[in-house]
């Protein structure tokens, strides 16, 4: 048997009760990463018989996990995307999912993830031209988007996203609404008395 088939033997024995589990530190490591390549394209497109391109639209966490793959990518610290990801560099986009996991967009690194998700939608997705961004970047765009959870990460504030996203690019009188207690600033009140309000 081939190093393939050895290992998806394995995982047969695992889902089948054959095996109560797999070994120990079998998922440890970039070998172990290759090992759950395997295992997920195999579960994916020859055991469940799903195309690569129903992937996004059928595949969920329960999926994964209600076929033992749990424990492999809780060795990572993995959520389910996290293991597609991992069996499909560079195919999927986690918005393309029909939800993410719980916790996806937490910490620093899920703040990244909210990042780039909001810009993969206004340069990919939607090719907003970039001198439109304030008038359709709004609360619509994120609740359209799917994208409410990353809105409510920044305050509700779609500026605070786009001045993170594209820093002192944009001023926030340009967008159909300004962060909470904007005009409370000193500073932010002389922009308006002396016409920087009214100029781009």
């Amino acid at each position: 048997m081939t190093e393939k088939e050895t290992v998806i033997q394995l995982y047969l024995d695992v889902l089948k009760g054959k095996k109560t589990r797999f070994p120990n530190h079998f998922f440890v490591g970039d070998q172990g990463k290759k090992y759950l390549v395997c295992i997920t394209r195999y579960l994916l497109e020859e055991y469940l018989g799903i195309s690569k391109g129903q992937i996004p639209s059928l595949v969920s966490a329960k999926t994964l996990w209600d076929y033992r793959l749990r424990p492999p990518a809780n060795v990572h610290g993995w959520n389910f995307i996290d293991v597609i990801q991992n069996a499909y560099p560079g195919e999927f986009h986690p918005l393309e999912f029909k939800q993410v996991s719980y916790g996806y967009w937490q910490g620093e690194e899920g703040r990244k993830k909210a990042l780039e998700a909001v810009r993969y939608v206004i340069e990919k997705k939607q090719s907003i031209p970039f001198q439109e961004i304030p008038l359709k970047i709004n609360r619509q765009f994120f609740e359209q988007n799917r994208l409410m959870g990353i809105l409510e990460i920044f305050g509700d504030s779609p500026y605070l996203i786009i001045q993170t996203l594209y820093p002192n690019q944009f001023k926030p009188w340009e967008f159909t609404s300004v962060p909470m207690n904007f005009w409370e600033s000193e500073d932010h009140i002389k922009w308006q008395w002396n016409g920087s309000f009214f100029k781009k």
